[in-house]
């Protein structure tokens, strides 16, 4: 009998092991996935970073455990790595965007984003061509009006914000222009 027993205690370690070891190491994928993005990211591997990042995005959705914050620092992550990394300043608003939405109190997530918005703001006026239309003032006044607006949300929700007045100035400038042409 004790024999027995203790065969049948060896099969259920084993169905143990099998079976809820895994389970449990997979609650923290994210968590590795995460890591290796960082290192990838640390070593000038951008796309990968992003790639890996976007997988730990991929295991978030699935875990009903994940929290929208948790999420929506992935998503700063990867506009991070757009913004400082590979200066793809679209790029990095389409991410800042959807980490801003899923926390919509942070002042922090909304001025990255606002921050994004200015740059590519400023991006797209240093090309400008040498005789613009009004369209494209237009566009300029619209793009930096973005910007302020994420500003102001990430004043609203307590975060100091500097470059709002340059935006506000530069909006109105482009405003000006596109009624003059």
């Amino acid at each position: 009998m004790h024999v027995r027993l203790q065969g049948l205690s060896i099969y259920l370690l084993l169905i143990f092991c099998i079976l809820i070891i895994p389970v449990s190491s997979n609650q923290c994928y994210g968590c590795d996935l995460w890591d290796l993005a960082l290192e990838y990211r640390d070593n000038g591997k951008y796309e990968e970073a992003i790639s890996t990042f976007e997988e730990a995005l991929f295991w978030a959705e699935k875990d009903s455990q994940e929290t929208s914050e948790a999420k929506s620092a992935v998503w700063t992550e990867i506009g991070d790595t757009y913004r400082y990394n590979l200066k793809d300043y679209g790029q990095a608003i389409v991410a800042y965007k959807k980490a801003a939405q899923l926390v919509m109190n942070d002042g922090n997530k909304w001025n990255d984003l606002g921050q994004a918005q200015l740059l590519y703001a400023l991006e797209v006026e240093d090309s400008l061509p040498k005789k613009p239309t009004v369209n494209k003032y237009e566009q300029l006044a619209e793009l930096f009006g973005d910007a302020i607006n994420s500003m102001n949300l990430a004043k609203l929700n307590g975060k100091s914000v500097s470059e709002i007045d340059d935006a506000i100035d530069k909006q109105q400038y482009y405003r000006d222009l596109a009624k003059e042409s």
